[in-house]
């Protein structure tokens, strides 16, 4: 009779979760998986220092296209104020081969191409800043930055370009 028991109850066991199984199945219940890629903000300095904008752009392109499946990444153009390029998207076909926007190349401001791309980046996931620049800046202070982006835990790095790249 023990084993009696310990059978039905069991059995009960089985059929209740197959039916919470299906019930589960019919709620077309969907689990987000996060593969902790980072967004990545790829900031273009066009200013006048950097002389043939095209430069900048071709290894824009070779850092694009290495970029892993499923990488969210967009494109900031700056000099004197910065201007959204491409938006956040994965697809690295779009690394443009010339800028569409139109800026004044006078000057340079760091800081405000960074804070538009802060903006910009989703804070659920890992924010990564990358400044193609020769790092003459005239306008504002990026350094002061980077308080806010090392309590965001944004990574920042840089690619070196310039006139004789």
């Amino acid at each position: 009779m023990r084993w009696l028991r310990g059978r039905t109850i069991l059995g009960l066991a089985m059929r209740g979760m197959a039916v919470l199984c299906l019930i589960l199945a019919l709620a077309d219940l969907k689990l987000p998986l996060h593969h902790n890629r980072p967004a990545i903000a790829f900031l273009l300095d066009v200013s006048e220092s950097i002389g043939k904008v095209e430069d900048g752009l071709r290894e824009l392109r070779r850092y694009v296209r290495s970029l892993p499946d499923g990488t969210k990444w967009c494109l900031i153009v700056f000099a004197k104020t910065p201007s959204l390029e491409i938006p956040l998207t994965d697809e690295r076909d779009l690394a443009p081969d010339r800028i569409a926007s139109a800026l004044d190349r006078s000057g340079t401001d760091i800081e405000s191409a960074i804070k538009l791309a802060l903006s910009l980046l989703p804070s659920d996931t890992p924010r990564r800043i990358v400044i193609l620049s020769d790092g003459n800046q005239n306008l504002n202070d990026a350094s002061s930055l980077i308080p806010l982006l090392r309590a965001e835990g944004v990574q920042v790095h840089t690619i070196p370009i310039s006139r004789h790249l």
